[in-house]
């Protein structure tokens, strides 16, 4: 494993229970899947012949979605499957318009599908950002300047549960490597 020299900008972690996920897919099926899933992670996981497989690759990209999100400090926008918010409080992140942070900010929301889970052709996982969830990281590693945000991620199952760490650094553009992927 290569050092990194940079700033750890957020850590996060998730614990799911398949079971979990399961249930969710049974009562809403495909509601539950567009809601959630990219196209790309739905049809993914429902390729699998198995369906333990498929369920443990749909709790894996769940769980590793909401490590992101905490990881990034916001939490997701949760919207119910008839698209009504759901859930306590307001999920979402106040980034400073400028890095001055002029005391103006924007609230910018994480949606389920603004996180992607995907997989190297080794099988690691990595994680793909898009919309809010992007600019949020841009932001946070723009604090220092030519930086740029890249993910790590770790994923482990085992007796039904899915446990997902993500950490979130910011590093200058020539110490990416291959473990790294940029947002």
């Amino acid at each position: 494993m290569r050092e990194i020299e940079g700033l750890l900008l957020g850590l996060g972690t998730d614990l799911c229970k398949q079971s979990r996920v399961e249930r969710l897919l049974e009562r809403f099926g495909d509601r539950f899947l567009t809601r959630v899933f990219s196209d790309q992670e739905a049809s993914e996981a429902l390729s699998l012949v198995n369906y333990s497989r498929r369920i443990s690759r749909l709790t894996s990209a769940f769980a590793l979605k909401e490590a992101m999100s905490k990881a990034l400090g916001t939490g997701i926008i949760r919207l119910g499957v008839g698209g009504s918010r759901v859930g306590r409080g307001v999920s979402g992140s106040r980034v400073g318009e400028s890095s001055g942070d002029n005391g103006t900010s924007c609230f910018l929301p994480v949606f389920w599908r603004d996180i992607e889970s995907s997989r190297q052709s080794s099988g690691k996982p990595f994680l793909r950002l898009s919309n809010n969830a992007r600019v949020i990281a841009n932001r946070l590693a723009s604090r220092v300047e030519g930086n740029i945000a890249c993910v790590e991620v770790s994923l482990s199952d085992e007796c039904g549960l899915t446990h997902a760490i993500v950490a979130l650094h910011s590093i200058d553009h020539a110490q990416l490597h291959d473990g790294l992927v940029p947002v």
